[in-house]
């Protein structure tokens, strides 16, 4: 079992990064030395949040070790883990408004909430009824339980944790359709939820022409009937007109 190392490397400019540094076995066997830089020193003010930075790659270095496999992390620690690995600026395979979305979304709303619960404590019920009780739109609740979902599949993908809990967490039509698939691609979330508002936009559109429609016909036919009542009048009025005239003749 490996803990590692944190240090602090000095940069020709701007200000100190607090680096994390490992050996893994390379494809060969041999051993590679690895490292990954944590933050700077002003986000960083002390070796002890430099130190909680690495809680997930720590467990992920030594994920074949039976000692750590009895462990189970936080959310906060997977989270942590999740901006090293899949939103830092090196990663081109998502795109920068998502990944900053993402981010926003672990840091308003996950990670508050949620930071402080280990892995295997996370329960789908739970979540659930946190969804429902958040006042936001549906759209909103359902890319907050996506997010949830990427981080918990994350944790697969890297043996973090071994299910995935909020599979199980229900939402809304929008939300069911929304799952993401990470075959295409973390975008993909955000492309559907785009297409589905077009849809109902159109859908609303539709319904509103449809109405439009029918209230043209029935006025139509009010006209029609007014045409005839008024046609049947002038008619009568005629009829008299005669009558009186063949009166005054006789």
């Amino acid at each position: 079992m490996q803990d590692g190392s944190v240090t602090v490397e000095r940069r020709k400019r701007g200000p100190a990064v607090w680096c994390f540094r490992w050996r893994e076995a390379g494809p060969d066997g041999r051993r590679i030395h690895r490292r990954i830089a944590l933050g700077t020193a002003d986000e960083l003010r002390s070796i002890a949040s430099a130190h909680k930075m690495v809680v997930g790659l720590r467990h992920e270095i030594n994920a074949n070790d039976i000692r750590t496999r009895r462990e189970s992390i936080t959310v906060a620690d997977l989270s942590k883990h999740y901006r090293q690995r899949e939103l830092a600026d090196r990663n081109l395979r998502i795109s920068y408004s998502a990944k900053r979305a993402y981010a926003g979304y672990l840091e308003k709303w996950i990670d508050p909430r949620w930071g402080e619960y280990k892995l295997m404590d996370v329960r789908a019920v739970e979540v659930e009824s946190w969804l429902k009780s958040l006042n936001l739109a549906p759209g909103t609740r359902c890319k907050l339980r996506n997010v949830m979902s990427l981080l918990f599949n994350h944790g697969r993908r890297h043996e973090l944790c071994d299910c995935n809990p909020i599979q199980w967490v229900r939402q809304t039509l929008l939300a069911t359709v929304l799952v993401p698939t990470d075959i295409v691609g973390y975008g993909i979330t955000l492309y559907a939820t785009q297409v589905l508002e077009q849809i109902e936009l159109r859908q609303r559109q539709t319904q509103i022409t449809q109405f439009e429609q029918q209230l043209d016909r029935v006025g139509k036919g009010v006209v029609r009937r007014v045409e005839n009542v008024s046609d049947a009048k002038v008619t009568t009025a005629m009829a008299l007109d005669l009558a009186r005239k063949q009166h005054r003749a006789l």
